[in-house]
C-alpha cells in the first residue's frame, strides 16, 4: 500500500543526498558507541554584537556548475530520476551565495501508480556554506507540502511558512547559531575531512531549533563502479528525524561517497519492507 513514504519515495527522496529522517531512538547506539563522534557544530563560533560571524571554509569539493544525475532503481527497474544542481545565487547582505536545487520525478510508467514531482532549493552563504533559506515543494501521489525557511543571521532569527494538506502555519523564532538545512548539510560535509571509523555530528535546522545530525562513517573503504569510473568509497550513514527529502521508516540509509577531494555521493541504498532501493549516480557535470 502506498502511503506518505512508499518504497518509491524512499528512493526519490534520496535526491538531496545526505540525511534521512527517521526516529532518533534508532540511532542512540550510534551516538553512544565506543567510537566517540567528532562534534562539528556551530555553537562555539564567536558571535559579534551585530550578528553571527560566518567564517569562510576551504571548499575544493564543488562549485557552481556541478550537476549530478541519478537513476532510482527498484528490483532492477528504473522507477525514477533525480538531479542536484549548483548555481550562483543572489547577493544577500552584500555577500555572494550559492543555490542547490534537487529534483526528483517518477518515470512516465510509474506515474500511473504513484506520481512524484519533488523539488528542494537551498540558498547558502558562499564563503561559509551556512544556510540562508530553504524551499521545499513536494508532490507525491495525493500528498502535497510547501515549505519556506529563512535564516536572518544579522538579527539572529528565523521565519518559517508551511502549507500542508491545505493548512498554513507561520512562525518566527530566535536562532542560537548559524545552521544548515537538510540539503545544504550534505554539501558542507563534502568540504570537511572524513576518516574511516570516525563519526561526526553536524547541526541542522529542525523543529524550530538547531538539532544534532549524527553521521556514522564506516571503518573500511569499498570499491564502487560508476559509468564514469571506479572509485574507492566511504560508507556514510546520516541519521535524522522528521518529514523531509530523506525518509526511510522501514530501514537504514547508506550513502557511498568517493574517498577523495570531491566526495561525490555516487550511490545511496535504503531498505524498505518491499526491498532495497538504490539511487545510482549516472552522470556528473562539473
Amino acid at each position: 500500500m502506498f502511503v506518505r513514504s512508499p518504497h518509491f519515495i524512499v528512493g526519490s527522496a534520496l535526491v538531496a543526498l545526505v540525511v534521512g529522517f527517521v526516529p532518533l531512538y534508532l540511532f542512540r547506539s550510534f551516538i553512544l558507541t565506543e567510537r566517540p563522534p567528532i562534534f562539528i557544530t556551530q555553537d562555539t563560533l564567536p558571535v559579534p554584537a551585530a550578528g553571527f560571524k560566518l567564517p569562510p571554509i576551504n571548499n575544493t569539493a564543488f562549485k557552481a556548475g556541478e550537476k549530478l544525475h541519478y537513476d532510482i532503481i527498484f528490483k532492477g527497474l528504473t522507477v525514477g530520476h533525480a538531479t542536484i544542481e549548483i548555481t550562483n545565487g543572489p547577493m544577500v547582505n552584500g555577500r555572494p551565495t550559492l543555490k542547490y536545487t534537487s529534483k526528483a520525478e517518477s518515470t512516465h510508467f510509474f506515474d500511473l501508480f504513484f506520481k512524484v514531482r519533488d523539488e528542494n532549493t537551498s540558498t547558502v552563504d558562499k564563503a561559509s556554506l551556512f544556510s540562508l533559506s530553504f524551499d521545499q515543494n513536494l508532490s507525491e501521489g495525493h500528498y502535497r507540502a510547501l515549505r519556506r525557511y529563512d535564516f536572518d543571521y544579522l538579527h539572529k532569527k528565523f521565519t518559517t511558512e508551511e502549507k500542508r494538506e491545505g493548512k498554513i502555519k507561520k512562525s518566527v523564532g530566535t536562532l542560537q547559531a548559524p545552521l544548515f538545512d537538510v540539503l545544504s548539510v550534505m554539501y558542507f560535509a563534502r568540504t570537511i575531512p572524513l576518516s574511516p571509523g570516525r563519526d561526526i555530528v553536524l547541526s541542522i535546522y529542525r523543529d524550530k531549533a538547531g538539532k544534532p545530525l549524527p553521521i556514522r562513517i564506516g571503518s573500511s573503504l569499498k570499491t564502487k563502479k560508476t559509468p564514469f569510473g571506479t572509485f574507492s568509497c566511504l560508507r556514510v550513514e546520516p541519521l535524522l528525524q522528521g518529514d523531509s527529502i530523506f525518509k526511510s521508516k522501514e530501514g537504514g540509509l547508506v550513502v557511498w561517497i568517493t574517498n577523495d577531494e570531491k566526495k561525490l555521493p555516487i550511490l545511496m541504498e535504503a531498505n524498505s519492507t518491499v526491498g532495497l532501493i538504490r539511487v545510482k549516480l549516472m552522470k556528473w557535470e562539473n
